[in-house]
């Protein structure tokens, strides 16, 4: 029995054969080339094309993907029965892996831990990534201008820069961006959403520098009124008949060594 869709053979090469529907071969749409892990053909699309442009994207959610192989995977997500449900938060998952990956994230376990500083990550690939910050090697340099990095991520971000690509498009209007949170961030006009909130008033922003700015003014406004509550409790702390003192004035400015003051 196939442990992705169930159904049943009663060969062994039977099955084989039909496995490979669900894990490959997986062809480059950019050169042809097979590979029988989808993992395989991430790689290679990385180190050999180097785009990072995702140019299909699912029409149930956001995400976007290199290749149509990889799409299809997805979109088998939203199609099939999803057995895995979590009993914390009620997600729900279709494959078995990305099940207890998730419930991970409630139990708090992080079997992969650094050498150096032992911070705990959830998937061997964040560990290797992280060790990288120890090593200082940034093994991405752009061939470009020779600007070197260390995720592959930021590699092909930066790639972005040279060739001009805009691969996230607005679907209401039409503009495109180099990044996907520029997309998400552009989208907030179309919605009128906004992504973030001051706690304090619940005045909502568009980006999060904006929100940053309007907490540099209430700390204004709380410096101002922690100092008129502190010129109160200076007065009621002032024993009863006292006048209030205030700061004596400077001595009017002089002009040629003449005083302007009107004494005789």
């Amino acid at each position: 029995m196939c442990d992705v869709c169930g159904k049943s053979f009663t060969r062994k090469k039977s099955l084989r054969e039909h496995q490979t529907v669900h894990t490959g071969p997986f062809m480059c749409d950019l050169c042809g080339k097979t590979f029988f892990y989808n993992c395989q053909l991430q790689k290679h699309q990385q180190l050999v094309h180097g785009s990072g442009v995702k140019p299909f994207s699912c029409k149930v959610c956001p995400k976007s993907f290199s290749s149509s192989s990889s799409l299809r995977t997805h979109e088998k997500s939203h199609a099939q029965n999803k057995e895995f449900t979590c009993d914390t938060c009620g997600k729900a998952f279709h494959l078995r892996h990305l099940y207890l990956y998730h419930l991970r994230q409630h139990s708090g376990d992080r079997p992969h831990v650094c050498a150096v500083c032992h911070k705990g990550f959830l998937l061997a690939s964040q560990l290797k990534q992280h060790e990288l910050l120890h090593t200082g090697v940034k093994p991405h340099r752009c061939e470009h201008c020779g600007k070197e990095f260390r995720t592959p991520q930021n590699y092909h971000r930066h790639l972005l820069v040279h060739t001009g690509e805009k691969p996230y498009e607005c679907a209401v209007c039409g503009r495109k961006f180099r990044q996907s949170n520029q997309l998400k961030s552009h989208m907030q006009i179309h919605t009128g959403v906004k992504l973030y909130s001051c706690e304090r008033c619940g005045r909502g922003f568009s980006d999060s520098r904006q929100l940053k700015k309007h907490r540099c003014g209430d700390s204004e406004h709380d410096s101002r009124d922690s100092a008129s509550k502190h010129r109160t409790q200076t007065d009621a702390n002032r024993p009863a008949g006292k006048p209030r003192q205030f700061p004596l004035s400077p001595p009017p400015a002089t002009v040629s060594g003449t005083s302007t003051s009107n004494c005789v």
